[in-house]
């Protein structure tokens, strides 16, 4: 009964709130000498006739107590509002060989109306600690390539940690670069 009531809940909202478009989900669940660890992230895009949103929030714990959370958002976008997770860079490691693991994620963010670079943001956590690197996407179409011309921004404690800054700008072009040859082919 409980089960039908929460469906019933759920198609009237739907019908009540036309904009809600879809959420995407991010999960991520492991084990080091801290503990267990999990990681939610949720993407969620709403649109109306004339605008759109897209949100970014989502937290990570050890063993059940929150360590951090991060929101982001682009509100009242008169274009293509989008934030995209890159799957290629949602991971953790031991970077250190001492079992206390990095969680890494990057996603690109935006309000564009054509082909143009996005905001690129990577993240990696650990033990409450955030480290940033920010950026511009390079896209490939084709040969051509264009955008990301700057050099990233980098935390300054990013900056003092150099075994993950070292690893974070190798995975640099990974994690920044949008090849419409390839990404696009499933589409």
């Amino acid at each position: 009964m409980h089960l039908i009531k929460n469906a019933i809940a759920f198609i009237i909202s739907m019908v009540l709130n036309p904009f809600i478009a879809q959420a995407n989900t991010y999960k991520k669940t492991w084990n080091d000498v801290k503990g267990q660890h999990d990681v939610i992230l949720i993407v969620e895009e709403m649109a109306s006739d004339d605008l759109q949103q897209v949100s970014l929030s989502g937290k990570g714990s050890i063993n059940n107590k929150p360590e951090w959370t991060i929101h982001d958002f682009v509100k009242d976008c008169p274009v293509d509002a989008n934030i995209t997770i890159n799957p290629k860079s949602f991971e953790n490691i031991d970077l250190n060989k001492t079992n206390n693991h990095y969680l890494l994620f990057s996603y690109s963010i935006s309000c564009r109306g054509g082909i143009d670079p996005e905001d690129i943001k990577y993240f990696a956590y650990q033990n409450g600690q955030k480290y940033t690197m920010r950026g511009e996407q390079t896209i490939i179409i084709g040969k051509d390539k264009f955008g990301g011309e700057r050099k990233p921004s980098i935390s300054s404690n990013l900056q003092k940690n150099l075994p993950l800054l070292n690893y974070m700008q190798k995975k640099w072009p990974i994690v920044s670069t949008y090849n419409y040859n390839i990404d696009n082919s499933a589409k």
